[in-house]
């Protein structure tokens, strides 16, 4: 598998409640061994530079497990929480010839999408790392002027939309559905997709869809591409 058929799942954490919580935990346990250094320190305190203190050391404690015991609780929560996206092919009930990618969430929080953007390579066009990511009308604009009209790719636009859990797939929002004259023009469609959880961590899926294309569609796709390419070689021989 090349690097451009990888796909993944990042997790970007809120800073509000995490980088600020260890922030300040790190400061309370630094002043927790400096009071634990002055109490046990053989010499007089009232010497610099013995005699800082910002807090006690019963203080320091205290605060240092509040803080770190929230740093806990909102780590469990959030992991208790947190979406799991995915997404899949599925072939169209009473239409073998279309084929629908859906975009679900598994888990057990909630999300509401952010953004989202694509990035298309038609077939027999090089794809690099450095594609271009467009919206979803460049792309409905790229696919017709491919001569992919709305009947073989039939796009659906996805605003601020939430992504609640759900128990298969198929119940979760539709990106597209493509017929294989569609799915055979298109070399590789790569969809991003950024989102935020019921606690505050922003979420970015991959989704590079073509690449998981079932067996089943890429034989037929396939077969297209040899047909199209032996079409053109004898329209050349004439």
């Amino acid at each position: 598998m090349t690097e451009h058929d990888r796909h993944w799942h990042q997790v970007r954490r809120s800073k509000m409640f995490t980088a600020l919580p260890a922030a300040l935990v790190s400061i309370l346990a630094g002043n927790f061994l400096w009071e634990a250094v002055r109490a046990n320190v053989k010499v007089p305190v009232g010497e610099l530079p013995w005699r800082l203190s910002v807090l006690d050391l019963p203080t320091t404690a205290n605060l240092l497990a509040v803080f770190g015991g929230l740093m806990l609780a909102r780590a469990q929560f959030a992991k208790t929480v947190r979406p799991h996206f995915g997404y899949g092919w599925m072939q169209k009930e009473g239409d073998g010839g279309r084929w629908i990618l859906y975009f679900f969430n598994a888990g057990p929080g909630h999300a509401t999408v952010t953004q989202i953007l694509y990035r298309i390579a038609f077939h027999g066009e090089e794809r690099t790392g450095a594609s271009e990511w467009i919206r979803f009308p460049d792309l409905d604009a790229r696919l017709r002027r491919r001569g992919i009209e709305e009947a073989d790719a039939e796009l659906t636009w996805i605003g601020r939309t939430p992504v609640v859990p759900q128990q298969r797939g198929v119940d979760g929002l539709k990106i597209g559905e493509f017929s294989y004259r569609a799915l055979a023009a298109i070399g590789h469609l790569d969809v991003e997709i950024l989102a935020e959880d019921s606690v505050g961590d922003r979420h970015r899926l991959l989704i590079r869809s073509t690449a998981r294309l079932p067996s089943k569609a890429t034989r037929v796709i396939d077969s297209l591409r040899a047909r199209e390419v032996a079409d053109r070689q004898d329209a050349a021989g004439r």
